[in-house]
């Protein structure tokens, strides 16, 4: 709430767009979308790495780094599944984060290029917060800062009990966003509730639910 108040931008960066809300004196004061994602970074890997994607983006999620310096044991190779019958084949680590980076670094640049549009843009003291499955490649926040120049943190949901760990990611900040506003504000369809309808809340939590069950 501190944050909110002082001015901080919160970037939700999704399988296809990366989503801009800034907020200053409690209130969102603008918002953009960036029309690249997580999904890019891993078409990119599919792409370079001749693999398909699913397999791309395993290969992210368990070696994608964004800043060299932060790969660990750069000197064991990661192993890329062949296709159709073909052996497998080792890339170097320092590879992968050469795809990586670029994509990362043209996702924040583009989102700088729409905050500096808000007249708010240089209230935005506390600085960013990242969040989205996007946000999990490693380095993503060292790399943010250097482009921003302006602290950067990821942004974990909080404020709920009960719910399995899978809903303490990022990946997950819109979702469980959406379950504590509507409990916040109580709401009811047209200001009253008809019968046999369910409730705002009551919808969004079974869509959740069925999230976590497949």
């Amino acid at each position: 709430e501190d944050e909110k108040e002082l001015g901080v931008i919160v970037m939700d960066m999704g399988g296809g767009t990366t989503d801009i809300a800034m907020f200053f004196e409690g209130c969102i004061r603008h918002t953009a979308v960036v029309a690249l994602g997580g999904g890019n970074v891993t078409n990119d890997i599919a792409l370079v790495l001749r693999t398909p994607v699913d397999q791309a983006e395993i290969i992210k999620q368990r070696y994608g780094c964004s800043v060299h310096s932060l790969i660990d044991n750069p000197e064991d190779p990661i192993e890329i599944p062949g296709i159709g019958g073909r052996a497998s084949r080792k890339v170097a680590k320092e590879l992968l984060a050469d795809i990586i980076r670029p994509r990362m670094e043209e996702i924040f640049r583009l989102a700088a290029g729409q905050i500096r549009k808000s007249e708010y843009a240089n209230l935005m003291t506390t600085g960013v917060v990242l969040t989205g499955g996007g946000a999990l490649v490693k380095g993503a926040v060292e790399l943010a800062e250097e482009v921003f120049d302006m602290p950067v943190k990821l942004g974990i949901p909080k404020g709920f009990s009960g719910l399995i760990d899978l809903a303490k990611s990022p990946i997950h900040a819109t979702g469980v966003g959406l379950i504590l506003y509507a409990l916040s504000r109580d709401y009811e369809l047209d200001g009253f509730l008809v019968e046999g309808e369910p409730t705002l809340f009551e919808r969004i939590w079974e869509r959740m639910k069925s999230w976590f069950t497949h």
